[in-house]
Order: C-alpha cells, then sequence, then structure tokens
C-alpha cells in the first residue's frame, strides 16, 4: 500500500505455521506462558477444542482460540485497514487457511466465529498447541527449552531489524 494513501484495504500475507498436532492456536502473548499453572495444559485444551470443531478459551488471565488444522503450511494472511490514530496500515481481521474443508462445522462460504481474543499489548501467538506448550515468555531471564528464542520478526523494517540483531 502506498503511504499516502490510506483509504483502502488489502490482503497481505504474514506467513505460513505448520501445526503437527493438528491442532492450531492463536493466543495472547502476554499471558500465554501462564497456561502451565493453570491445571491442564494448553494443548490437551486446545486438542479438546479442535476435535469439537473450535472454541474461545479461557482461564483467569490467558486466553486463547483453538481450531483443528489440516496437514502441511497454513498460510496466514491478514486484511488491513487504515489506522484510526496515525497513518499506518493496522490489521483489521486475521485468516488462517486451515487446509481442512468446514462441510462439518458450517455448510455456508462465510467465516465461522469462534470467539473474540482481546488486544494484548504484548501482541498475538499463532502455533501448534503442543509446540505452544513449551513458551517460556519474553523475559530475558526465562528459561529457553531448546535455546532458541521464541521469537518471529516481519513487518515494516523486518530486514534493517534481522540485520541489526543478527537473527
Amino acid at each position: 500500500m502506498n503511504s499516502s494513501d490510506h483509504s483502502v484495504s488489502m490482503t497481505v500475507t504474514l506467513g505460513w505455521v505448520v501445526a503437527p498436532s493438528r491442532s492450531v492456536v492463536l493466543a495472547c502473548g502476554g499471558f500465554l506462558d501462564e497456561w502451565t499453572g493453570l491445571g491442564e495444559f494448553l494443548s490437551v485444551r486446545a486438542k479438546r477444542a479442535a476435535d469439537t470443531g473450535g472454541a474461545h478459551l479461557q482461564d483467569w488471565v490467558a486466553e486463547a482460540v483453538a481450531v483443528p488444522a489440516g496437514p502441511g503450511a497454513l498460510t496466514v494472511t491478514a486484511r488491513t485497514r487504515p489506522g484510526t490514530y496515525g497513518a499506518i496500515d493496522t490489521v483489521a481481521t486475521l485468516d488462517i487457511d486451515l487446509n481442512l474443508p468446514w462441510s462439518a462445522v458450517s455448510a455456508g462460504k462465510e467465516p465461522v466465529v469462534l470467539g473474540d481474543l482481546p488486544v494484548d499489548p504484548c501482541g498475538m501467538v499463532i502455533g501448534d498447541a503442543v509446540a505452544l506448550d513449551s513458551w517460556v515468555g519474553f523475559l530475558p531471564a526465562a528459561r529457553t527449552v531448546d535455546g532458541l528464542a521464541d521469537l518471529r520478526i516481519w513487518g515494516r523494517g523486518d530486514e534493517e531489524a534481522w540485520a541489526h540483531f543478527g537473527a
């Protein structure tokens, strides 16, 4: 989108996610690490929700939406809209192609609404339900499961950030 034309919505591809567990989760990033202390792991709850066609999950401050997913890379796209408070584009809707037929959930062509998530200042996380069980938070002192950071850089300035931080 041309930075001087903020009246047009666009669809942009944000990336891809793979869900080997066949359950994909969209969660609030700020409280994602709380799931492990709230009883059942997020993956157990997400699998149960996915088996019924998908649902909104909430336990105390932790919130997520879990849905069934097909095999392979799932394309994540967003429809943008002009920003309300600044001359920037913002995400209006987020779409994930789940590589599944939805006839069991909806016979129509309209999207299936599973719930609402609050706007989280720490961002949103999309991932495989089992993989998200190992999320350890954003703090620099947080332990790491595999020695790697749980971070994805994309958007305006992503190439500069990758170069600067050696990501």
